[in-house]
């Protein structure tokens, strides 16, 4: 058997989560936004484009940057098929 310093010593650096789906994707979420927050503070907002593209797709909507000062989308609704 293993005795705790060996375990604390030991180190993971992802473990297996289990939770309810509406957790984890909140999880999910987190970790998105906190990832545009310091690309945001780094001045690297061109690298959150293509995450929100995604995820304005997996909404149902669409988003453009075409005639909007600095820092501001433009969303609209896709047409559904």
């Amino acid at each position: 058997m293993k005795s705790f310093k060996d375990i604390r010593t030991k180190s993971v650096d992802e473990g297996p989560l289990i939770m309810a789906d509406s957790d984890m994707a909140s999880t999910l979420f987190k970790q998105i936004k906190d990832d545009m927050m310091k690309n945001a503070r780094q001045k690297q907002e061109e690298k959150n484009w293509p995450v929100l593209q995604t995820l304005a797709r997996l909404a149902g909507y669409g988003i453009t940057k075409k005639g909007q000062t600095k820092g501001k989308s433009f969303r609209y609704d896709l047409k559904k098929k």
